[in-house]
């Protein structure tokens, strides 16, 4: 939406300085200004999010902040539409109409953007390492839109933070994303599961949404001279019951099969 309105922008502007020189230079010229008008407001709304970030609170909030959810939606379809990524996402009418636990595979840092976008009616957050909530513009908007980061070394850290994910849950009625293997595999194979993941659905009473990412760990090789295609496919959905039924073992061995089921089918229909 941002991406078009500043090309409405940058085009509406470009054709009142036509007219209002009089047109004084060639109509052609109105290509290169509508493309420079656009380039200014992208870098415009950059330092807007650099400055406003900057004035937000450090501490974390009690509760998730809608306004800083809804920019950072705004602002990662921006991203998107830019570099041209198209995200394809496949049994979407799946997805559960209650706050949920989203698992899925890992294989790139842009991992939980693509899922951002691709879900893009589903108001979520995601526990991320520690380090993204130090980075500029994007770790103040993400620590007030519910991200938490969580320390692979310290188990008694990452308790507290998969405690405070499940609360968020069931208060605020947002989606937690998070990926089990803990980091991103460079391989196709899928990494030994960690138990957060899992926990965290037991803790919040809710489903978990088993979802597979192809093609995020190529998005830097496509770019800049092939577009980026993305598919993201949910697999499963483990109902609420079935949650309270087993334990965080026996879930995650169930997600596990459920994953490599997928890529094994996927595998086998290439051949």
């Amino acid at each position: 939406m941002l991406y078009f309105f500043f090309w409405l922008e940058a085009l509406l502007a470009s054709v009142g300085i036509y007219f209002l020189t009089d047109r004084a230079f060639h109509p052609l010229w109105l290509i290169l200004i509508t493309i420079g008008l656009f380039v200014a407001l992208c870098l415009l709304y950059l330092v807007y999010l650099y400055v406003s970030g900057a004035l937000l609170p450090r501490k974390a909030p009690e509760h998730v902040r809608p306004f800083a959810a809804w920019s950072i939606r705004v602002a990662l379809h921006w991203f998107m539409r830019i570099f041209c990524v198209s995200i394809k996402v496949e049994g979407a009418e799946k997805l559960p109409e209650s706050p949920a636990v989203l698992v899925c595979n890992h294989r790139s840092a842009l991992d939980p953007v693509f899922i951002i976008c691709g879900l893009r009616r589903r108001h979520m957050s995601f526990v991320a390492k520690q380090s993204v909530m130090k980075y500029p513009i994007v770790g103040p908007y993400a620590r007030r839109a519910g991200f938490l980061g969580i320390d692979r070394e310290s188990p008694m850290q990452s308790m507290r933070t998969i405690h405070r994910a499940a609360k968020f849950i069931r208060e605020d009625g947002i989606d937690y994303g998070i990926f089990p293997e803990g980091t991103r595999s460079r391989t196709k194979e899928l990494l030994p599961f960690k138990s957060g993941a899992f926990l965290m659905a037991k803790k919040a009473d809710a489903p978990i949404v088993v979802l597979t990412m192809e093609g995020s760990d190529r998005v830097f090789q496509d770019l800049p001279f092939r577009r980026p295609r993305i598919r993201i496919t949910v697999c499963d959905v483990i109902g609420v019951e079935e949650v309270r039924a087993k334990t965080h073992e026996e879930l995650s061995g169930a997600v596990r099969g459920v994953m490599q089921g997928y890529f094994d089918s996927k595998e086998q229909t290439e051949k």
